[in-house]
């Protein structure tokens, strides 16, 4: 519950939260790496990156506190050998900034698996942060 209370007590633009141990963004989170910019689409997340938090124990004040520092600017972050947690203004927004991380990890996860992926410049992605201002959203 506090990973969850501590955004709605200090973010004003997060009003639900969605927690996932979803397949690729756990594999990531439990070798505790950030998701570079190897997609234009992690923009959806607000950032250049999806940061990983530092390890906590589930359910303590740690780990919300942990979790509220990696996503400092941003709707989503990793938690150390745990998984996925996203924000945003309502639960259907949360959910899609989920299932976006995941598809992004996933294809992080594969392209990284035969190869060095190609990330994308930091310019770049502040262009898809200015655009995923009125793009990418779940109209509820």
């Amino acid at each position: 519950m506090d990973m969850h209370r501590i955004f709605y007590q200090k973010r004003k633009d997060i009003r639900a939260v969605v927690h996932t141990h979803s397949t690729y963004s756990t594999t990531l989170a439990t070798l505790r790496w950030d998701l570079p910019a190897s997609n234009y689409y992690l923009a959806i997340a607000g950032g250049n990156n999806v940061k990983c938090a530092d390890y906590a124990s589930f359910g303590t004040w740690d780990l919300a506190e942990k979790a509220y520092e990696a996503m400092q600017n941003r709707y989503a972050c990793f938690l150390a050998n745990h998984g996925l947690l996203t924000g945003s203004i309502d639960l259907p927004n949360a959910f899609s900034i989920a299932e976006e991380i995941e598809r992004c990890a996933e294809t992080y996860y594969r392209a990284k698996s035969i190869g060095e992926p190609v990330l994308l410049s930091d310019e770049e992605m502040d262009f898809m942060l200015e655009k995923f201002q009125t793009y990418g959203q779940v109209k509820a």
